[in-house]
């Protein structure tokens, strides 16, 4: 799996990680999601592509606290969680 990840300013930063997946126990997918999580919370956005090159890209929802399929967003709720992004980011 080949990984792009984003950060908040657009910068990519890209990983390959093994294909895995097969036999996986529950407590093993709750691990993955909590990277994903991770990944996503750290940087804003991540690009994955598997095998045949389907690119999937995944956004921290600031609003829910969650990662979110960018494609199961409406455009006001990105909207909505670029808001939060803001309200609660660090002075600079």
């Amino acid at each position: 799996m080949r990984l792009l990840i984003l950060n908040n300013c657009g910068t990519p930063a890209s990983r390959s990680f093994g294909s895995g997946g097969a036999g996986l126990t529950s407590q093993t997918k709750n691990k993955k999601m909590r990277g994903l999580a991770r990944i996503c919370k750290m940087y804003g956005s991540m690009e994955a592509s598997d095998a045949n090159g389907k690119k999937v890209i995944w956004l921290w929802d600031y609003v829910n606290d969650k990662p979110r399929l960018k494609t199961e967003m409406s455009k006001d709720e990105i909207m909505a969680s670029e808001k939060a992004k803001l309200s609660v980011a660090p002075n600079r």
